[in-house]
């Protein structure tokens, strides 16, 4: 019987105790498995780890020089799709280091579709139904109110994503499984990135989710090309942001941006809130009927700038914004086994010497 190739050692700095099902899933592909849920492994085990499952943290605090402690890692494996804040550490930005130009950057991209993109479709149709509204009214002033107007004051009718265009701003797994759930009800499809050119995704994918080949875009337009990123932006009536917070995507969308939105307009943030500052979303809220396109029908934000949104903010009230704070993505253990299961696909293909999936290109931040 052949030998599955597997590596030394695994170190879980995760903060949470991982299933068990999960940590037989990592014993599968590597001799040792190591866990410290408060990210404060022995100099010890730093020593022997070949790959670090950690959260969005990145490296244990102790660490301040990978040569001289972890001298043996070779592949960080993150739980979460972000990677900034490992990015930006002290020990990882020690460009010169000889161990941090061999190591490799793995993120959970993909772990998220489950919940996310649902979470996308469901504000937006809460919005287009004004379902908000209605509950807060039932709720407060337990009434049949049959008269709820439509945000501009004109009287109530309900609002189909049928026939809507939806503008994904990104198009990894978050931005493809949203535009499947989209396109599944009838709306047409349209997206950007950094090339204005069609992808395939190549990194991990859950049956049935997305859309590997790229198919469902009408157009891909370019976000680096500003006549592009002006006609993709003047057609949607749905703006979905999944964007990773870099040098080119913080504060990327100013007010500019959001006067080019056809009018009525829905914008809805579920990557990081510095893609616009909130003074810059509650003005395109609160723009005047008679200014430019006029205001956006309703603006949904799971992140903020900043976040958390400061207490009494008037974002949290305003009546066409939801806001939710930074929740979209939290599945409970369900979202620690695809993560798992990321870890263990790329650990094996480390350990047999083929190509990693979802690696991060380190001077891109993404």
């Amino acid at each position: 019987m052949t030998t599955r190739p597997k590596v030394d050692t695994i170190l879980v700095t995760i903060a949470r105790e991982l299933p068990a099902s999960c940590l037989d899933q990592l014993r599968t592909v590597a001799r040792q498995v190591h866990c410290y849920p408060a990210n404060d492994p022995p100099a010890s085990v730093l020593a022997t780890a070949t790959v670090l499952f950690c959260s969005i943290r990145g490296l244990p605090a102790s660490v301040t020089s990978l040569s001289q402690q972890m001298p043996k890692l070779r592949l960080i494996q993150l739980v979460s799709a972000g990677v900034d804040q490992l990015l930006t550490s002290p020990a990882f930005d020690q460009v010169d280091d000889p161990v941090r130009r061999g190591i490799m950057v793995a993120n959970s991209s993909g772990t998220h579709v489950p919940t996310i993109p649902p979470y996308v479709f469901a504000t937006v149709v809460m919005l287009y139904m004004r379902l908000h509204t209605q509950y807060l009214n039932a709720a407060t002033r337990a009434a049949w109110i049959d008269d709820l107007p439509n945000p501009d004051g004109s009287p109530y009718f309900a609002r189909s994503v049928r026939g809507r265009t939806v503008g994904l701003l990104g198009y990894g797994s978050l931005g493809r499984e949203t535009a499947r759930l989209f396109g599944a009800a009838g709306a047409r499809i349209i997206a950007a990135n950094t090339t204005g050119q069609r992808t395939k995704d190549d990194g991990y994918v859950i049956p049935g989710t997305g859309d590997v080949e790229c198919l469902l875009p009408e157009h891909v337009y370019s976000t680096a090309d500003e006549d592009d990123m002006a006609s993709f932006l003047s057609r949607c009536d749905i703006l979905v942001a999944s964007l990773p917070s870099t040098a080119k995507t913080r504060y990327m969308l100013e007010d500019r941006h959001f006067r080019l939105l056809p009018r009525d307009a829905v914008f809805v943030n579920v990557g990081r809130g510095d893609v616009a500052r909130s003074s810059v979303l509650l003005a395109a809220l609160e723009r005047h009927a008679d200014d430019g396109n006029g205001p956006l029908l309703g603006l949904v934000a799971d992140v903020t700038d900043p976040e958390p949104l400061p207490a009494g903010h008037p974002l949290y009230t305003h009546p066409n914004a939801i806001i939710t704070p930074h929740l979209s993505g939290t599945a409970g253990d369900e979202e620690y086994r695809i993560a798992t299961d990321i870890c263990r696909v790329n650990v094996k293909r480390l350990a047999e010497g083929k190509p990693c999936l979802n690696l991060v290109d380190v001077s891109m931040g993404y």
